[in-house]
């Protein structure tokens, strides 16, 4: 098994920050939470949650990509938030008859 350095880490924690807790990026990386922690801690990354914004053509192209077969996981790749963001939306969108 290789070893990857924490300069490597930290750029990876920088990409999945906000999107993923500590908890999810210690999965993902296969280190421990406090690891993932100190990575980040260590070069100046926030790991607070960002809230997903969604505006009406975010709206249009999940409605779009959900009518195409599409999963909450895969729709969220795409437009760039996490699974629970797009089912919480498609919640709030079939109350509003828009799905």
């Amino acid at each position: 098994m290789t070893r990857q350095s924490p300069q490597v880490l930290a750029a990876k924690i920088q990409r999945m920050a906000g999107r993923y807790s500590a908890e999810g990026m210690a999965k993902l990386t296969g280190k421990s939470k406090s690891y993932i922690q100190i990575v980040a801690c260590y070069n100046g990354i926030s790991l607070a949650k960002h809230y997903f914004k969604w505006d009406s053509d975010k709206d249009r192209q999940l409605v779009e990509l959900r009518k195409s077969g599409k999963t909450s996981a895969q729709i969220g790749e795409i437009v760039g938030c996490d699974k629970r963001s797009v089912d919480h939306r498609v919640t709030i969108l079939k109350r509003r008859k828009m799905l």
